[in-house]
């Protein structure tokens, strides 16, 4: 069973008192050590959210997501075009093409599967043969990009929720 941990501005003040005695060799430990674990779990979090806000698998999000962390600051980047609708397994039917999402399926009508160019899911856009377009799935970019203060605020408060537990932690895990 693990203890519950709450935190205040006394307990803040004296946590930074404490961190402020010990050696600097440990201090750079200390900090290294966390940041470095808040900026996994706030990254674990970050996919999970864009994950659920898109409708798409948590695996097609791990590519795109970047975390590294500065002396003072946790950078995060989502690195990410529009997601081909070929990785996603799409299904010719006699309608379209029909693709599962976890939430569902998305069906796009007058669609084909092009199986000679590695199943790419095309859409004619003339009366013709000619011309075609491919579609796409969505944007795990363009989902943080439609609402940033949701994300910011969200990772803001998890890291400052987790980071005075975790450098506690470490603290402790270093001396004994």
């Amino acid at each position: 069973m693990t203890p519950a941990l709450s935190l205040d501005m006394r307990d803040m003040a004296q946590l930074r008192r404490r961190i402020e005695t010990l050696p600097t060799e440990m201090k750079q430990r200390v900090m290294v050590r966390a940041m470095g674990r808040v900026k996994d779990m706030a990254r674990t979090q970050l996919k999970r959210r864009v994950s659920e806000k898109i409708n798409l698998q948590q695996k097609y999000v791990n590519d795109f997501t970047v975390a590294r962390y500065g002396p003072e600051e946790i950078h995060f980047r989502v690195e990410a075009g529009w997601y081909p609708l070929s990785r996603m397994n799409p299904k010719q039917t006699k309608k379209g093409v029909a693709v599962r999402f976890p939430n569902g399926a998305a069906n796009y009508r007058s669609a084909f599967v092009n199986t000679g160019n590695r199943n790419r899911v095309m859409r004619r856009t003339g009366p013709g043969r000619y011309p075609v377009e491919e579609l796409f799935g969505p944007n795990p970019a363009n989902a943080i990009n439609n609402d940033p203060e949701l994300f910011e605020s969200f990772l803001a408060d998890l890291v400052e929720d987790r980071l005075a537990a975790r450098m506690l932690h470490e603290i402790v895990r270093l001396v004994r």
